[in-house]
């Protein structure tokens, strides 16, 4: 590789790691905590962002192999960290696709608006289909927006203040 090609193509490899490292801090996100999209055609294009990325970010690490001399156990060595690499972030995607279209809530249902700001509370139902013989479970979450993501927190109703929440 000609020298001008090098200082590219190890721009090319830090952000191949450096996009692996972001979206697999995203996915352990949203594993985690209590956020969601606002709305749902959002949320599918942060998938399909994340399904054709991962892949791309993978590729942008080989920038590195041709580097330096090579030794034939350092070739190796390189070869089976990008294949190591490879493996762990489609297992990871795997588990996100399944994760993300096993189960999903439904009927959502607002219960109270609070007077002053945007927050609501409501009543939604998660439900898993065929891959459970169970009813669906009932869930009363207040809802507090922020931009296109909505923060969920468990909330008790019978200890709100009824001078700051109505029932629409």
């Amino acid at each position: 590789m000609n020298k001008f090609m090098q200082p590219f193509a190890r721009i090319l490899y830090k952000m191949g790691y450096i996009g692996i490292i972001l979206f697999i801090l995203f996915l352990i996100s949203q594993a985690f905590l209590p956020i969601e999209f606002t709305n749902s055609k959002i949320k599918q294009s942060t998938s399909t962002v994340i399904l054709f990325g991962f892949p791309l970010f993978i590729l942008l690490t080989l920038f590195k192999f041709p580097f330096g001399k090579q030794t034939k156990t350092g070739a190796i060595d390189k070869t089976i960290t990008i294949v190591a690499i490879a493996v762990v972030t489609f297992m990871g995607l795997l588990f996100y696709w399944f994760g993300s279209t096993m189960c999903g809530y439904s009927q959502d249902r607002v219960l109270f608006i609070h007077k002053t700001s945007s927050q609501k509370i409501i009543s939604r139902y998660i439900d898993c289909g065929a891959t459970d013989s169970g009813y669906p479970e009932k869930e009363i979450h207040k809802i507090i927006p922020l931009g296109f993501l909505r923060i969920y927190q468990e909330v008790d109703t019978n200890t709100l203040n009824r001078l700051e929440w109505i029932k629409p």
